[in-house]
């Protein structure tokens, strides 16, 4: 069996997690970090909706044989001959959609209309509060806005931003080529961070995330059905804790470096992928006791568990190794969604694989150059259909 194959009694599900596990190639490197590429907020406003660079649409193109042409040569007592024309393709989508460049997300039927191409960028938003926020955006070269495209949101972790997080994961660069449009959000505060305990001095940013998800779903082609949550650290939490609140559109999360217990209603299930490093020194694996025995950070076990017993898992869950220096546990007989966790055996708290994990003091090899942002992504392709 495959190594994550199986996370639901499903026939078409067969692996295809555990099998880009074990042969995926390593997230490149990046190297400088540059936040110039950072704007200051905008003024934006409804008309036209904030956030969204519409392009112009390029001139039809000019047909090379007029009709009346073709029709000149044909005597005009016979007229039969033009209408089955060998030359004309049959009248069918499959050639475009069946493009072996394009990625899965392309097959979908076209199901957008009166929506301009978009390019990545830095773009600006303002939320129902009023106040501005920014976010970078990043879209594939194959979306076009009649196509619906998957969409993950990508958190960063405290004292980040959302360029730099995803200058770290590359999140937006590897995404992009699957066809999926990724939204790295900046928090407030000083420094900057996710208000996860929604502290009323603080900005909500939970509304700033359902309210900015509910706009990118007005102004470019975008799947409901596949809306993604992704975060490292205080931004994994925060992810954590934001599919499962009103109004739900979030389809899976990924969490690392953070170790959240679920706390969804009975009815929202998404699928929850969970990576963290046993030699973590901020987001402690074993968890953390206080002196009276109570358990004030959970353990990823304990965390991951809470997670398989909302999903209703009922097989005791199993632990394989992914590939040197990470195991994975999953779990089978879920009647909710895919529950795993990762375990990278001496990773460090960077996001393993990403370019501040290659250069970390005491960081294992598994740390280093464990590929999550493409785990992640191989685990959100494999939900396809069961938002």
């Amino acid at each position: 069996m495959p190594v994550l194959g199986g996370l639901r009694q499903r026939s078409r599900r067969c692996g295809l997690v555990a099998l880009a596990l074990s042969t995926v190639a390593c997230a490149s490197t990046a190297t400088d970090v540059d936040t110039s590429g950072v704007s200051a907020p905008g003024t934006t406003s409804r008309q036209p909706r904030p956030g969204i660079t519409q392009a112009s649409d390029p001139a039809p193109a000019e047909p090379t044989l007029p009709p009346t042409t073709l029709e000149s040569t044909l005597p005009p007592t016979t007229p039969e001959p033009t209408t089955p024309e060998p030359t004309l393709p049959p009248i069918t989508p499959v050639p475009t959609t069946a493009k072996p460049t394009l990625p899965p997300t392309t097959t979908l039927p076209p199901d957008c209309t009166g929506l301009a191409d978009a390019t990545s960028g830095s773009r600006g938003y303002v939320g129902a509060d009023g106040q501005q926020r920014t976010f970078e955006l990043a879209v594939s070269r194959f979306y076009d806005g009649t196509r619906a495209a998957p969409l993950i949101l990508n958190f960063h972790e405290y004292s980040s931003s959302g360029s730099l997080h995803d200058k770290y994961t590359l999140m937006g660069n590897r995404a992009t080529q699957r066809g999926y449009i990724v939204v790295s959000p900046d928090s407030t505060s000083s420094p900057p961070s996710w208000n996860i305990h929604e502290a009323t001095n603080r900005l909500d940013d939970f509304a700033f995330a359902h309210g900015l998800v509910a706009e990118l779903l007005t102004t470019m082609c975008i799947d409901p059905t596949r809306i993604y949550a992704a975060g490292h650290s205080n931004g994994g939490m925060f992810a954590a804790l934001l599919v499962c609140s009103a109004p739900y559109e979030f389809a899976a999360v990924a969490v690392v470096a953070a170790v959240p217990r679920s706390s969804c209603p009975s009815e929202v299930q998404p699928a929850v992928i969970e990576i963290l490093g046993t030699a973590d020194a901020i987001t402690l694996y074993e968890g953390r006791i206080s002196n009276a025995g109570q358990i004030i950070k959970p353990s990823a076990v304990e965390s991951i568990n809470s997670w398989a017993l909302h999903a209703g898992c009922v097989d005791p869950p199993a632990t394989v190794l992914v590939e040197d220096g990470v195991e994975a546990m999953r779990f089978d007989g879920c009647s909710g969604a895919d529950v795993v966790l990762l375990t990278v055996i001496g990773g460090a708290h960077p996001w393993p694989g990403g370019s501040v994990a290659r250069i970390t003091a005491g960081n294992s090899e598994a740390g280093r150059t464990f590929p999550a942002t493409e785990t992640i992504l191989n685990f959100f392709d494999d939900q396809i259909g069961d938002g």
